[in-house]
Parts: C-alpha cells; structure tokens; sequence
C-alpha cells in the first residue's frame, strides 16, 4: 500500500532534506511541496490524493493551524 505524502515548510533547506529523506522510504510516494500558505492550499485543493501532510506552523504569510 502506497501513502501519499506532501511537506509543506517554508525553510528550502528543511523541507527538501525532509523531501529526499521520505523519498527513500518504501510505501511514500511524495505528491508536492510547498513553501507558503496559499502554495499549501492550492496544492491540498489540487491533490486530493494526499493523505499525510507533514506541515510547519510558522509561515510568513500564515500559520499551519490555519491549514489544519
């Protein structure tokens, strides 16, 4: 069975370490990755195949609760 994930974080270095990580992991299958809030929402709005969203909490124009 084959998870879909996405990150969303606004630090590049942080969310493609995460990405390249996760990449490797059997049974992940990576969907997107976004870097603001409205990124996070159009991408989830997109993608309604995301079942796990690995999400920051601190964005600059938002936060993840709003996500959430």
């Amino acid at each position: 069975m084959i998870i879909n994930l996405a990150v969303a974080d606004d630090h590049t270095m942080l969310r493609e370490g995460m990405v390249n990580l996760l990449k490797s992991t059997e049974n992940l299958q990576i969907i997107g990755e976004a870097s603001t809030v409205q990124d996070t929402k159009r991408m989830l709005d997109a993608h309604s195949e995301i079942e796990i969203l690995l999400c920051d909490i601190n964005f600059p124009d938002g936060d993840g609760f709003e996500i959430l």
